[in-house]
């Protein structure tokens, strides 16, 4: 491991499953050996019996002389794709001499590809890790795990807000949503007395929202990532300050915090869809506030929040007040209710994306 980023690293364990784990890092990059730290830290969460740290150079010199003699019959995988070019050398050596098989990560086919080619080793898929140990495994803190898509109460409500959308295109009446009542087949979406209001009628049972509050879209929006096969998907989750940063804001904030605990980033929506991790920030903005400057200057907070999760992030802006998808300065997707109602469409959103950011990477 020679990179910032341990993304590459976790998906070879991920894929690869081993029960005990030679890590090697370079010892000299603070970062680097703290993520190393880290990895160890969720060993047994990540299904690993043992892990021995290796430190090691840059360029990976006399790498071979420093990792332990495989044991009688064991099977030895080496993946070279999360270290520098010196290090994938000197372990492709050892590799050799040992008999192994040298593994490669093809991030874009999302596979895991043996480069020492034998007729009965073939490639393997590329596994996902829940996003909450993908970013414990990174050195962030969570202050709140939000709400799992998959067990999120009134489930219902979100599969029904959803296909409400869906249909409303479909028979030509989106204009009409959240602006004035309607029914839809079987489904009716009606205006409360308080303004912003609104009651879902949707196979006999009853759900009154506000979209004044933007917690029903994120939850609504959890859910659409779900339904196009992510496997996992979670609203509402929150990073933590470090312990120092923790304590100044407190004591300076006091009075505005109350009994708020404060935290460093708010993540709508956060989800693993293959092997992508994708943030997408909800706006349940329409009318006034829906300009193309201020769609454009959430779409700037989501790029810079999105900067610090890690460069494979995948970025979108979700705001109600967006009538075009578009992708702003080549990072985050913009895009509105009618592409997160549409599976075919919100997947198109996310392979352009993708598409996009490998060839601008």
């Amino acid at each position: 491991m020679s990179a910032y980023q341990v993304d590459a690293t976790l998906l070879a364990i991920a894929s690869h499953k081993p029960k005990h784990l030679v890590l090697c890092y370079t010892e000299k990059d603070d970062i680097v050996a703290e993520n190393c730290k880290n990895i160890q830290e969720q060993a047994s969460v990540l299904g690993l019996e043992s892990i021995i740290p290796i430190p090691t150079s840059i360029e990976g010199a006399f790498l071979d002389s420093l990792l332990p003699d495989p044991e009688d019959n064991a099977t030895i995988t080496v993946n070279i794709t999360p270290g520098s070019k010196g290090q994938g050398a000197e372990l492709t050596l050892w590799a050799q001499e040992h008999g192994c098989i040298v593994w490669s990560i093809d991030n874009a086919r999302r596979i895991c590809v043996p480069i020492n080619r034998r007729e009965d080793i073939f490639p393997i898929p590329i596994q996902s890790l829940d996003p909450r140990l993908i970013f414990r495994c990174k050195g962030q803190s969570i202050l709140e795990e939000g709400i799992d898509a998959n067990e999120m109460p009134d489930k219902e409500f979100a599969i029904g807000i959803l296909k409400c959308m869906r249909t409303a295109v479909k028979l030509h009446k989106e204009k009409h949503l959240f602006r004035a009542p309607l029914t839809l087949n079987d489904m009716k979406l009606t205006p409360n007395t308080q303004k912003g209001s609104w009651t879902l009628l949707c196979k006999g049972h009853s759900y009154s929202f506000s979209t004044r509050d933007g917690e029903w879209l994120e939850r609504v929006t959890a859910m659409a990532l779900l339904q196009i096969g992510a496997k996992y998907s979670r609203a509402r989750m929150r990073l933590r300050w470090s312990q120092k940063n923790e304590e100044d804001i407190k004591r300076v904030h006091s009075d505005e915090l109350g009994e708020r605990q404060p935290h460093r980033l708010d993540l709508d929506v956060v989800g693993i869809l293959k092997n992508d991790m994708i943030l997408i920030s909800c706006k349940a903005i329409t009318g006034k506030g829906s300009s193309v400057e201020e769609i454009n200057a959430a779409a700037k907070e989501v790029r810079c929040m999105g900067t610090s999760l890690g460069r494979f992030c995948l970025r979108m802006l979700m705001h109600m007040g967006c009538t075009t998808p578009y992708i702003y300065e080549n990072s985050v997707m913009v895009f509105g209710w009618k592409e997160l109602c549409q599976p075919e469409l919100l997947r198109g959103l996310i392979k352009t994306l993708r598409k996009k950011k490998s060839t601008s990477a």
